[in-house]
C-alpha cells in the first residue's frame, strides 16, 4: 500500500498493471496452510481482490496477466468484472481460441502477443507474425478490449528496437488492419513508409534473416542458434544437439543475407 501510494498518483492513466504473472511460490512458504485448506486458485484470486482493492484507492482499474486463471479454471466465474485480463503467449502454436472462457463470462480481456526478439540474435520473424495474427484474430472474434504487443528482454536483450520494428508493424496491421493482407503489400508499405524503400526489398531482407534459427534442435522460446552461441563449452547441454548439416545450411544462408543487406547498403547510397 505505500509502494501504490508513492508510486500510482504519478500516472494519469485510470489503468494499473500489477503482473501478478508466473507466481512460482504461489501456495508455498507462509501461503502454503491456506492453499492447502482452499486451493492455490482461491488463493490467487483472492489475493486479486486484495490489490485490486488497493489500487481503487488511489482511483486506478486493476489488469493482470492472466496465465494463472487458465490453470484454475473453476476460478474464472468468480473473478471480479472490475478487473482487466491480459491473456497472453508468445510461441506460434497455442490456443488462441482460448479466450472465449471470457467472453463467456462478461470478463474484460486484452490479448496479448510478442515480437520474438528475446532469447535469440535477431526476432524470429515467422513465430511472431502468427503469434501476433493468431491473438488479433482470436481477441476480434470474442470481443477483446485491445491487443498489447511485447517485447520482453530475457537473459538480456541482444537486439536493437530497431530489430522489433517488423513485428510491431505487423501488430498495428493486424490489430486494426487485416491480417490477410497479403505478404507483398505488407512488405511494400512496411519498406516505403520506414525506410523509403517503394521495392519492399528491406522487408524481406527482415523476413529471410528472421528465419535462419536453424541448428538441428527446437529451442522453446529461444533462437536455438543464439542457445547454441552462448552455451558453455564445458557443459556443452546444446552444442552436443547441434547437427552439423543443419547449422552448415544455416551458415551458408546467412552469408547469403550478409550480401544482400550489402547490396541493399549500396542501393541506398
Amino acid at each position: 500500500e505505500e509502494l501504490y501510494a508513492e508510486y500510482l498518483p504519478n500516472f494519469r492513466s485510470e489503468w494499473f498493471n500489477a503482473n501478478c504473472d508466473e507466481p512460482v511460490d504461489l501456495g508455498k512458504g507462509r501461503s502454503k496452510s491456506w492453499a492447502e485448506l482452499d486451493g492455490r486458485g482461491a488463493l490467487f484470486r483472492t489475493h486479486l481482490d486484495r490489490v485490486a482493492a488497493l489500487g481503487a484507492k488511489f482511483g486506478k482499474k486493476t489488469m493482470f496477466w492472466g496465465d494463472v486463471v487458465h490453470e484454475h479454471p473453476e476460478q474464472i466465474p468468480l473473478l471480479s468484472r472490475e478487473l482487466m485480463l491480459l491473456d497472453w503467449w508468445y510461441e506460434p502454436d497455442h490456443d488462441f481460441n482460448r479466450v472465449r472462457v471470457f467472453k463467456k463470462n462478461h470478463i474484460p480481456f486484452m490479448v496479448c502477443a510478442g515480437t520474438c526478439s528475446w532469447n535469440t540474435l535477431f526476432p524470429r520473424v515467422s513465430d511472431s507474425l502468427r503469434n501476433i495474427t493468431g491473438h488479433a484474430e482470436a481477441g476480434k472474434k470474442y470481443g477483446a478490449r485491445g491487443l498489447i504487443n511485447t517485447d520482453w528482454g530475457d537473459n538480456g536483450h541482444y537486439n536493437l528496437l530497431g530489430n522489433s520494428m517488423f513485428g510491431f508493424a505487423w501488430g498495428a496491421q493486424a490489430s486494426w488492419g487485416d491480417a490477410r493482407v497479403t505478404p507483398r503489400a505488407f512488405d511494400r508499405a512496411f519498406s516505403q513508409h520506414l525506410f523509403g524503400d517503394r521495392s519492399g526489398k528491406t522487408a524481406r531482407l527482415y523476413r529471410s534473416l528472421g528465419g535462419l534459427h536453424q541448428t538441428g534442435f527446437k529451442h522453446f522460446n529461444n533462437s536455438p542458434l543464439k542457445t547454441t552461441y552462448f552455451d558453455d563449452i564445458r557443459e556443452a547441454k546444446f552444442i552436443s544437439k547441434v547437427k552439423k548439416n543443419v547449422l552448415d545450411r544455416t551458415l551458408a544462408r546467412l552469408r547469403e543475407q550478409r550480401e544482400r543487406f550489402r547490396d541493399t547498403r549500396t542501393s541506398f547510397g
